[in-house]
């Protein structure tokens, strides 16, 4: 019998979800799911599936619902059934909502609500370094301009951070996220943040909402 508890962290780029699933992640010895890292790990591997993720990242395609949904079944399935979860990423449709339905029982799900401006400004101000390490210009800049304070390797901002193409993905999102909440909705699973405060106030706002389960 499964008896581990699956969360499931919602919410636009800039949003602050990857931030806070690692909070309460770590404070409550849940496992963190990414999908994307999941794909990654799963294309080094020599199987039949990894060179089709493989060929299709090469070639800059979408991965197919189809195949994200395998690699993610794959994987929970390896895991022990009483480890808790908490997924990234996942599901971003309705299609994807209804399979994982099949496989996993959802506890509950938190959606980080932010404003598209807000949202824009977040991400459009964002830099990174080479390693990784990244900071927002206004927000949450760097010691000296340009340079990380981790490495000192120059900060640049990635090429689809631009405004115009932050404020496209966001409105995809917005299209496809409405009926994935829709449906956790239905089920009495869902809860909303407000994602405008701070780091610490959304994360003390989770934690009121997740008390159940935290532990």
């Amino acid at each position: 019998m499964e008896t581990r508890k699956v969360l499931l962290f919602m919410g636009p780029q800039g949003s602050g979800k990857g931030t806070q699933a690692q909070l309460f992640a770590r404070r409550h010895g849940y496992r963190i799911l990414s999908t994307g890292d999941i794909l990654r790990k799963e294309a080094m591997k020599g199987t039949e599936l990894a060179t089709q993720i493989s060929n299709t990242m090469n070639e800059g395609g979408l991965i197919s619902d189809e195949l994200i949904f395998k690699v993610l079944r794959n994987h929970i399935n390896e895991l022990p059934k009483t480890e808790n979860l908490i997924l990234d990423g996942f599901p971003r449709t309705e299609k994807q909502a209804v399979q994982l339905d099949s496989v996993i029982d959802v506890t509950c799900t938190i959606y980080i609500l932010l404003s598209v401006e807000e949202a824009v400004q977040r991400i459009s101000g964002r830099v990174q370094c080479p390693e990784g390490h990244t900071y927002n210009t206004i927000s949450a800049p760097p010691t000296e301009k340009d340079i990380c304070d981790v490495d000192g390797l120059t900060l640049s901002q990635r090429k689809d951070d631009n405004e115009d193409a932050v404020r496209h993905r966001l409105a995809i999102h917005e299209k496809e996220i409405a009926n994935v909440l829709g449906h956790y909705r239905t089920q009495q699973k869902l809860f909303t943040i407000h994602g405008d405060a701070t780091i610490d106030e959304v994360s003390q706002e989770i934690e009121a909402k997740l008390a159940p389960y935290a532990n």
